[in-house]
């Protein structure tokens, strides 16, 4: 019968930080029409996430502000 060995492949010395550092420091918002989406797309996210999406930063973007120039 053939065996297959399912183990990690460990290496030795290596280690990894505990805490990283953030790559940046300030978020850029999202568009008010893309948060509000989010938020009814929250019924079916875990309660456990919902403080996140709901403090997320957002404002009117141009289009907006000024309305879609679609037809």
């Amino acid at each position: 019968m053939n065996e297959v060995d399912l183990k990690r492949n460990r290496r030795m010395g290596i280690s990894f930080p505990t805490e990283l550092q953030a790559v940046i420091n300030t978020y850029r918002p999202i568009s008010t029409l893309e948060y509000n989406n989010l938020q009814e797309l929250l019924q079916w996210v875990p309660k456990e996430f919902h403080k996140y999406y709901q403090e997320l930063s957002h404002e009117l973007s141009v289009d907006e502000y000024f309305g879609s120039n679609e037809d």
